[in-house]
């Protein structure tokens, strides 16, 4: 074994012994338990009546069966989710699996140059070295250093170079001339014994030429926003402090494949969901700034009490002197929770998002207009007979009191329908309906997010008395893509947690 996957050993012994996980009988054997179960045959591991010296035998044993030490890292941060010590456990389980792929002078001479080194551009030098595929490195990669040793896990691309070797050629560009040198030596050194000499210097020479930029495309920040269940809720909510859990998905298109990044969930109050969303928008701005041919939409995945919320409207730049609405620089829809958590309602909402997707020509709208009795079971049964329908637009805006606005989404929903439009305020006015004609018409329904957009743009430009009285105002667009349907909020770990606690 290596010197430094001995140092390696040491520290995650310290970081073990830090979590709350290690320090209890029960829960140390909880995680034992597991861990065995997950690489398949029994440890090794006595017991002490300390608890380090019983940490101590688990990373020992985990380190003699290959695969043994990531898998533990992946059931402590499942069981122990969001801590210090998590994202701790994260970078050594990095260096551990590069411990054995990085040359000598990786750790002599590049982790002291690189541990603490953090540029602005840190998170578009990753982008880069990985062709745009990921659009940030993980949470845990703090600096320079745990990018790169996370990086030394991954392939090489089309070009031939391992991103590992294009993250050092790129990070030049950003540090001091001592530090560029040594990067260069580093790369070229690495090259010449892999072979790959030519293809590194094709990379030298496109760097800064914007050659090496993604190609058009639109990329997507998907918001998903859940009613917390924990029992102590029920009392938070009747206080006015409801909370719900926040996650976000980034996804975009490259390499004919569809990209996705997910988050991890955290509780949000109600009144504090519109400053997060701000931060997030920001944190995604920044990430992508260098993408200049890069459209972005926002999209908020959504429970029912939340449908009819303002979000396109909620104030971006908050801290300056003029805040902006999230509507001004964005196109801006909401999709279904509840659908999303409804298997059996996809096959229909693939079948109609396909027609929308392939012949928007052919797509028609329905009006919901109640009347009679037995309405909504007769508004379902036209909708499902009728597969050219792709559109509901609501008699009643979706609140939570409103009876006739649930049971025509839950309509809609059932028979695929993947968009449904309605007005905030007040569904029945004259100027929404020829609004929504004009917007619908000509084939306008599969540039519907985009359409939406220009009206609220029209709207922000006039005096806010006449603001209040134009349709851009109050537009909402349930705009449902079934092809991008984010994972279970969270990175794996999270979701082994869940599982869990089942």
């Amino acid at each position: 074994m290596s010197s430094e996957r001995h140092r390696i050993q040491d520290e995650l012994v310290d970081v073990l012994g830090c979590t709350q996980l290690m320090l209890a009988t029960g829960s140390r054997q909880l995680m034992l338990d597991m861990l065995q179960e997950r690489v398949g045959s029994p440890l090794l591991v006595r017991s002490h009546p300390q608890p380090r010296l019983e940490i101590v035998e688990v990373v020992r044993a985990c380190s003699r069966m290959p695969g043994a030490v990531s898998t533990m890292v992946e059931v402590v941060v499942a069981l122990e989710p969001g801590t210090t010590e998590a994202e701790r456990l994260r970078r050594l389980q990095d260096e551990w699996e590069a411990a054995e792929r990085l040359a000598a002078e990786d750790w002599s001479q590049l982790r002291p140059v690189l541990h603490g080194l953090h540029p602005p551009e840190l998170g578009w030098l990753f982008q880069r070295a990985v062709s745009y595929r990921l659009s940030a490195p993980p949470g845990w990669c703090a600096d320079a250093w745990h990018v790169y040793v996370h990086l030394a896990g991954h392939n090489a691309g089309p070009d031939g170079v391992p991103p590992s070797l294009a993250f050092l050629t790129y990070l030049e560009e950003v540090v001091d001339a001592g530090t560029a040198e040594l990067l260069r030596l580093r790369t070229r050194g690495q090259a010449a014994r892999d072979g790959n000499t030519a293809e590194l210097e094709r990379l030298r020479s496109r760097r800064g030429s914007g050659q090496d930029y993604p190609a058009d495309g639109t990329a997507y920040l998907v918001i998903r926003l859940e009613p917390c269940l924990d029992p102590d809720e029920i009392e938070l909510a009747a206080g006015g402090q409801r909370r719900y859990t926040l996650s976000y998905c980034r996804q975009w298109h490259g390499a004919d494949a569809w990209h996705f990044r997910q988050s991890d969930t955290r509780p949000v109050r109600r009144a504090d969901l519109a400053g997060e969303v701000e931060r997030l928008i920001h944190q995604t701005e920044e990430e992508w700034s260098r993408r200049p041919r890069t459209t972005l939409l926002v999209e908020f995945i959504l429970p029912w009490d939340l449908l009819n919320a303002e979000v396109d409207w909620w104030q971006m730049e908050s801290a300056s002197a003029q805040p902006v609405p999230l509507a001004m620089d964005y196109p801006v829809v909401v999709r279904s929770l509840k659908r999303h958590r409804t298997p059996r309602w996809h096959h229909a909402w693939r079948r109609r998002w396909q027609l929308l997707r392939t012949a928007p020509a052919s797509a028609t709208v329905h009006w919901s207009r109640p009347d009679g009795d037995d309405y909504f079971t007769r508004l379902e049964a036209e909708l499902k007979s009728d597969h050219r329908i792709v559109s509901l637009i609501l008699s009643e805006p979706p609140t939570e009191t409103s009876r006739v606005s649930r049971q025509e989404v839950e309509a809609a929903l059932r028979a695929g329908l993947p968009v449904i439009i309605w007005h905030r305020l007040d569904c029945s006015g004259a100027a929404f309906r020829d609004a929504v004609t004009r917007l619908v018409s000509d084939g306008g329904l599969a540039q519907l997010p985009v359409r939406a957009k220009e009206l609220r743009s029209e709207a922000l430009r006039l005096e806010p008395k006449l603001r209040e009285d134009h349709i851009g105002r109050h537009l909402a667009v349930l705009w449902d893509d079934p092809e991008r349907m984010p994972d279970p909020p969270g990175p794996p770990a999270d979701r082994l947690a869940g599982e869990i606690r089942t």
